[in-house]
């Protein structure tokens, strides 16, 4: 396949190969951001609120969690990620979430050099909104490629429901 950039009324230069442009998002130290719902990429604090609902279609309560990547390969099959809640005083596993997802690269903005995609939601199954309201929790976020490489965020907070 052949490639060519133009100007008009010029032609600037054709490349026959495949274009291998360095990216961006996966350059320096593995490092990752979480995000609640709102998609505030700032470093969630120990001590923050865990906020959780009842999706619209009804079912186990969940918390939306959104996660921002940079120096991770994501390879052509993307990343799995994987999360849970622990109780803080039981030990417990409160909930829990595992997805195979691909990430894009984003080249504007404040997520400029980072790895983006959509929320995920981690669910609480068998439990009441009630149950989990003023528990401690540590929420643990990984995401790993498939070459065994990973990247963890996490931080402890309280459970609350609206």
């Amino acid at each position: 396949m052949s490639r060519c950039l133009r100007f008009l009324p010029f032609l600037i230069g054709c490349s026959t190969g495949p274009l291998d442009l360095p990216n961006a998002c996966e350059a320096g130290a593995p490092v990752s951001h979480l995000a609640m719902g709102d998609g505030d990429y700032r470093h969630v604090e120990d001590g923050a609120d865990i906020e959780c609902g009842i999706p619209p279609q009804g079912g186990a309560p969940y918390t939306p969690f959104q996660i921002r990547i940079a120096g991770l390969d994501q390879n052509k099959e993307g990343l799995t990620v994987s999360m849970e809640s622990i109780d803080m005083e039981t030990g417990e596993l409160l909930g829990t979430a595992n997805y195979v997802q691909s990430f894009i690269c984003s080249n504007a903005g404040e997520n400029k050099g980072f790895y983006v995609t959509s929320e995920f939601h981690m669910r609480y199954p068998d439990r009441s909104l009630d149950d989990l309201d003023g528990r401690e929790a540590e929420v643990v976020i990984e995401a790993t490629n498939s070459d065994g490489e990973s990247v963890i965020g996490s931080f402890i907070g309280w459970m609350n429901s609206p």
